[in-house]
């Protein structure tokens, strides 16, 4: 017979002491605590979407900030959703864990640090390459994959500069989401972007290695009387 698992109960959750990993607890029907190597305890529901058949986890609250039986009552509430053929996660996107929602709290935060025209091009960017793709995408759900897809269609398009530039404001928007807890792992860093995307790379110029080659240089440095440009 399968092991059937008795209910949390405050004690036994007070009990629950860190492991070296993060492990979960089950109180039955979709609904867990989970206990991080830190110590901290937070309720999260997992289930399968009905959308798109694949196990989902969301997180619910950190107890005892949220009690065991606000967190049942929260569980019977996305079950109902769940039947009635809606997705839970696609429907907490509309609010504050989307990418674009993530995105647009570090644009704001950005807006104090950094000139206006500056942060209006990086929105123009975002809304055009990036959003329109993953901006309603829970961000615990996106992966490396769809980020390099992403670049891939830029990069065909030969506007290497636009894709360098996407490439780090996801990064940035990565390092921020995991600084603000919304995201475990920064997957930006895991694309190694120099081996990913071979195309667009800076052209290194040959070096001057014979004597007589560097004294022609400086000879005609010297003798050079017009403007230097970038």
């Amino acid at each position: 017979m399968p092991k059937i698992n008795a209910p949390l109960t405050d004690k036994l959750i007070k009990s629950l002491k860190p492991k070296e990993r993060e492990y979960k607890k089950s109180d039955g029907k979709n609904l867990y605590l989970f206990v991080s190597p830190t110590g901290r305890k937070y309720f999260a529901f997992e289930f399968k979407s009905p959308i798109t058949q694949k196990i989902r986890r969301m997180a619910l609250g950190e107890y005892p900030t949220l009690s065991l039986a606000e967190a049942r009552e929260r569980k019977m509430e996305l079950l109902k959703q769940i039947a009635s053929g809606d997705d839970p996660l696609i429907i907490k996107n509309s609010s504050d864990t989307a990418l674009k929602s993530i995105a647009m709290e570090w644009l704001n935060i950005k807006a104090t640090k950094v000139a206006k025209t500056t942060l209006d091009k990086q929105i123009i960017r975002l809304e055009k390459h990036l959003f329109p793709f993953l901006g309603s995408k829970e961000i615990n759900d996106i992966t490396k994959a769809d980020i390099i897809s992403i670049l891939r269609k830029i990069e065909k398009t030969g506007h290497f500069e636009t894709m360098n530039r996407i490439y780090m404001l996801c990064s940035q928007i990565w390092r921020y989401a995991v600084g603000v807890d919304k995201v475990s792992h920064n997957i930006i860093s895991d694309i190694n972007y120099q081996y990913t995307f071979k195309s667009g790379k800076v052209k290194n110029f040959s070096t001057l290695t014979s004597s007589d080659d560097i004294k022609r240089l400086l000879i005609a440095v010297k003798n050079y009387n017009g403007d230097i440009k970038n």
